[in-house]
């Protein structure tokens, strides 16, 4: 069987084919599927099938790629234990007084 040239940029490629060719099959359909939904990777629909091209993946791949400015700043972000503990919380009279409030409610809509 003679080896079929590979897919120029433009042309439509099945998803299992994209995912083959831009990541070596280490990314499944179900993912660049998910990544449409998320409105980053433009897929056409041709019959029950979908399609996209290697433009449109690497496009998808570029804007996820992190910059050296970013990278260091992710790397910046406090570790768990350098969070501030949380805001002491309410009075338990005033969480007495608003589960009162609720649950008169219920009771007025339940009659």
């Amino acid at each position: 069987m003679p080896k079929l040239d590979p897919p120029n940029e433009d042309q439509n490629i099945p998803l299992g084919e994209a995912c083959e060719i831009v990541f070596g099959g280490r990314c499944g359909v179900a993912t660049l599927r998910s990544e449409a939904r998320k409105g980053r990777l433009k897929l056409y629909k041709i019959g029950r099938r979908y399609y996209t091209t290697l433009k449109a993946v690497r496009e998808m791949v570029n804007q996820g790629r992190l910059l050296p400015k970013e990278v260091s700043a992710a790397a910046a972000e406090p570790a768990p234990s350098e969070i501030a503990p949380p805001a002491p919380s309410p009075d338990l009279g005033e969480v007495e007084n608003a589960l009162h409030k609720v649950w008169s409610n219920v009771n007025l809509y339940s009659k």
